[in-house]
């Protein structure tokens, strides 16, 4: 839970749709939104995953040192 909660914290939002700003759109929307995005370089998705892979392993390291 409180993975989930730091990353809203940190992005604002937990579905591609809302980190695309497209909150209310269709898949093609979504699709379109993020092709835009990408054309202006403009994504995030490498921030997204390289922040909750290391989040990951910080979490997994709490861990081990409570066992």
């Amino acid at each position: 839970m409180r993975f989930l909660q730091a990353f809203r914290e940190k992005w604002g939002y937990m579905t591609c749709r809302g980190l695309l700003g497209c909150e209310g759109c269709s898949p093609d929307e979504r699709f379109k939104r993020y092709n835009e995005l990408k054309a202006k370089g403009q994504t995030h998705c490498d921030e997204f995953v390289e922040w909750v892979a290391k989040r990951a392993l910080e979490i997994i390291a709490e861990e081990e040192k409570k066992a």
